[in-house]
């Protein structure tokens, strides 16, 4: 009804002024009087409240009130600090069209969010107080807007909860006196014109749905454009006027965790809400009078974002029905390495995709081994967080990880910067410093997942009891769980000293880039991390059980007694992977899916998971079915799935031609155009290079 109410106003001949668009909606308590209040006379200041609550629905349904302290308890893990300016509280917006056109809260939030030295975060983070920072608008309409920022807090951050926003107002105010520099504008503006210019085609759906919520607020020649793009000049004077109504007097604080559950004694009538208040007067005088933090600054520009967009391939390959995939090819690489190349003639993206994988025994010789190999990836991927921050905002991602049998870093974006990028995080993985914090709170996240892992969904942990049964060298949670008891931060150091001292480097380059731009961008990470060649004799080798005819039975009580469901997994070992065989699998296990979902789901009321499909591990093909029930034991659920194949083999000779080509078709249907996107055809092929298909 918005939109075309919306449609109406611009369309309609009569020549006196459209009303605005309506507000966005929120939840009938966050409309009342608290957003309409009108702002107390200058000499008779309110009083600073805290307010302390325990939400027993969403945080969002109190009603945002200037000049209070609000604390959460809630049952995740997680603290939140959240400032919130109200309308009422020196945030109004003299125009409503200029703000959407520039979009000020966009380069308020690279601000506050970043990562660099002498950013908020990293300040927080030093200290250990917060983890995280998030921006946003609340509400948003033609004469106000609520802006929050939410700092995620440690433990010793919620203790000292003062000192956080004490440097998050010290850090506002030096934007307001030493003035956001201009590259902060113009970086916003790049990157929101290199994310529209060159954005992936979504689904006809999402995009119908996205534009029409834009409707009403925007032009019609801006439908498209208006919600992505940073446009014209009123950025630094709105970003100045919000940056001035966001000081310690206008403010409302909230904090939102599980440890204040005791502050909380008030119930807010409507959904129950506990809550608690406090008086804040001393904290709001000391943050206005507290002096600039030296550790502090503004950002630097951006160095990562792209200036030279040509497209250096010519768009040889339409993406249509009965033109075949592209094939990479192999480029001379010395020490045993292999580096497979694919320009891209489909896409026509400034955009490239690098994988690097070095294959290496060392990381599971032992469950400590395993471990340890997994608290440096973790440690890792942290610090390229922060050393990789500007990457990120100018479209480049970094990631990196560790596996049985080897390490990985995958990197992707705008082709111009990503060699600079790849240098980057390979000098990173031997250059930067472990740390006995960083180390500590990997170990307690790893035992935890180790920890949950055994309260999954029973049919989640059957597949994980079948890993353990096929793989030989597979360790088992409790095994990973006693090693995480034992390992040191020195173990960890000592493998980041020797990690990739010998191994075998396999890469994959794809996208915007010439062959000769590819084989630097590998010479590049290869003299950032040098490995000596594997000898061939330690390579590591993919292995699997060979099942005895006959089968066996294993079963195991599932580790969370207040679970209701059992599972039944049942997995048959079909061969190696060769050639095409693998679709005549895959055509059987669609047939079968149909029908045993038919049978033991709809028919039989077993449960809402039955399936059956085909899987690939370490080079072996199999056929898995599983049931999931909460109404009959797995036994049982094993003599029916028994019972439906026996009746199941009479079907399959049944099955005439006519039936068997509609599921032939419905396959080479799946088959046919599944790259979509140039990230998507690089990670597709990447998974081929990476378990060692070539053909």
């Amino acid at each position: 009804s918005n939109v075309f109410g919306g449609l109406r106003r611009l369309f309609s001949p009569c020549t006196r002024a459209a009303p605005p668009p309506p507000a966005r909606r929120r939840p009938p308590v966050c409309c009342c009087s608290t957003l309409r209040h009108r702002r107390p006379p200058p000499q008779r200041p309110r009083a600073r409240v805290a307010r302390w609550t325990g939400v027993r629905t969403a945080v969002g349904s109190l009603t945002p009130r200037a000049g209070e302290l609000r604390a959460l308890n809630t049952r995740l893990e997680t603290v939140t600090l959240m400032l919130v300016y109200a309308r009422c509280r020196c945030l109004p917006v003299a125009d409503f069209d200029t703000w959407l056109a520039c979009k000020p809260q966009v380069a308020l939030s690279q601000l506050l969010t970043a990562r660099a030295d002498g950013s908020l975060l990293s300040l927080l983070k030093r200290e250990g107080l917060g983890t995280a920072i998030e921006v946003g608008v609340e509400e948003q309409t033609r004469s106000f807007a609520v802006v929050t920022a939410s700092l995620a807090l440690t433990e010793a951050g919620l203790a000292a909860w003062p000192t956080a926003m004490g440097h998050l107002f010290s850090y506002l105010r030096l934007c307001r006196e030493k003035g956001v520099p201009s590259h902060v504008f113009d970086d916003a503006k790049a990157l929101a014109q290199l994310g529209f210019r060159y954005a992936e085609p979504s689904q006809p759906q999402a995009f119908v749905t996205a534009t029409a919520a834009s409707m009403p607020l925007y032009r019609p020649a801006a439908w498209l454009s208006g919600p992505s793009l940073l446009e014209g000049a009123g950025g630094p004077p709105t970003l100045r006027q919000l940056l001035g109504g966001m000081t310690p007097r206008a403010a409302m604080v909230e904090v939102c965790a599980k440890e204040v559950a005791p502050k909380a004694p008030l119930s807010e009538q409507i959904y129950g809400t506990r809550y608690g208040r406090q008086p804040i007067e001393g904290e709001v005088a000391a943050w206005e009078a507290a002096p600039l933090l030296p550790e502090l600054s503004l950002p630097r520009p951006n160095p990562f974002i792209p200036k030279r967009l040509a497209i250096k391939a010519p768009q040889t390959l339409p993406r249509k029905e009965g033109v075949p995939s592209p094939t990479p090819s192999l480029l001379p690489a010395a020490d045993g390495a292999r580096v497979h190349f694919l320009a891209d003639r489909t896409f026509g993206r400034p955009r490239a995709f690098a994988y690097f994988l070095w294959r290496s025994p060392e990381f599971y010789t032992s469950a400590r081994t395993a471990v340890t190999a997994e608290l440096f990836a973790g440690m890792l991927a942290e610090v390229l967080q922060e050393a990789t921050y500007e990457a990120a905002q100018a479209g480049l991602v970094a990631a990196s990880g560790v596996s049985s049998d080897a390490f990985t870093v995958q990197l992707g974006g705008y082709d111009e910067r990503l060699p600079a990028l790849a240098t980057l995080v390979a000098s990173t993985v031997r250059s930067f410093e472990p740390t006995q914090a960083a180390f500590e709170r990997k170990v307690d996240i790893l035992r935890r997942q180790l920890r949950d892992a055994e309260r999954r969904q029973p049919i989640s942990l059957a597949g994980y009891r079948r890993g353990l049964a096929l793989q030989p060298a597979r360790f088992s949670n409790e095994q990973l769980a006693a090693a995480a008891g034992e390992v040191s931060l020195s173990d960890v150091a000592a493998m980041q000293e020797g990690v990739l001292r010998e191994a075998q480097l396999e890469a994959f380059v794809a996208g915007n880039l010439r062959e000769n731009e590819a084989a630097e961008m590998v010479r590049g990470v290869r003299a950032a991390l040098p490995a000596a060649p594997l000898a061939a004799e330690r390579l590591p080798i993919r292995r699997l059980r060979r099942l005895p005819p006959g089968g066996a039975t294993r079963q195991f009580l599932a580790g969370n007694p207040e679970e209701p469901n059992g599972a039944l997994e049942m997995y048959l070992q079909v061969g190696p992977d060769e050639g095409d065989d693998w679709l005549h699998l895959l055509l059987l296990s669609q047939m079968i899916d149909k029908a045993v979902y038919a049978e033991l789901r709809t028919k039989q009321q077993l449960g809402y998971i039955v399936q059956c499909g085909s899987t690939e591990a370490d080079g072996v093909r199999g056929l898995v079915f599983i049931v999931q029930s909460s109404v009959q034991p797995p036994p049982e659920l094993e003599a029916r799935l028994e019972a439906f194949l026996r009746l199941f083999r009479g079907t399959l000779l049944l099955t005439s031609d006519e039936e068997l080509d509609t599921y032939r078709e419905s396959l080479a249907a799946q088959m046919q155009d599944v790259d979509q996107r140039a990230d998507g055809q690089a990670s597709r092929l990447w998974a081929e290079v990476a378990t060692r298909r070539y053909d």
